[in-house]
């Protein structure tokens, strides 16, 4: 399992660090999933194109290994479902101009829709990474705009987590000078 431990270091490194989105940290997540799941089968197949050190080996059979993957698809799903299950907030952060005004919640449509029309704010959101748009982004104009709170200071959108309550959702993802900080971002309607 050398090769899947060295796969699982890369995935490591990819979600640490600072300025990262959770969109980028859950299409890393997603990745290595279906990674898994290709492996999983190439080895129930005897296929280790993927796994060199496997490979050199020469095993006689590979199903105890795409039973580690099966194992480890598991565990994946397990730990990050209360993420994935928040896809569609996420999307309206991460994607707001692909998003189906009708697939957000009530009383984001009308904003939505205001934001999506306007063709300043999307060359700038086309132009721009995801982190800078919103360092860039001026709220006032509409009502799906970071509240922030907590600590003064210089404070970088990183890592987000949510949960509902009521009809807001409530989004954890500042980082102040290097070190997670609890802050809290709401999309709601002024």
């Amino acid at each position: 399992m050398v090769d899947i431990t060295k796969y699982l270091s890369e995935l490591n490194v990819k979600l640490q660090g600072p300025n990262q989105l959770l969109s980028s940290l859950l299409s890393n997540v997603k990745s290595f999933e279906a990674k898994l799941k290709l492996w999983k089968v190439q080895l129930e197949r005897s296929n280790t194109v993927h796994f060199p050190t496997l490979q050199e080996q020469n095993p006689s059979t590979t199903d105890e290994y795409a039973g580690e993957c099966a194992k480890l698809i598991e565990a994946f799903s397990e730990r990050f479902k209360d993420m994935k299950s928040k896809q569609q907030e996420l999307n309206i952060f991460a994607t707001p101009f692909n998003v189906v005004p009708a697939d957000v919640p009530d009383n984001l449509q009308h904003e939505i829709i205001q934001l999506q029309s306007d063709d300043e704010l999307k060359a700038r959101y086309n132009n721009l990474s995801l982190l800078e748009f919103y360092r860039r982004y001026q709220p006032p104009k509409y009502a799906i705009k970071p509240h922030w709170e907590g600590e003064s200071g210089t404070c970088e959108l990183v890592r987000a987590r949510f949960w509902e309550t009521g009809k807001q959702a409530d989004w954890l993802f500042l980082i102040h000078r290097g070190t997670v900080a609890d802050h809290t971002v709401s999309f709601v309607t002024s």
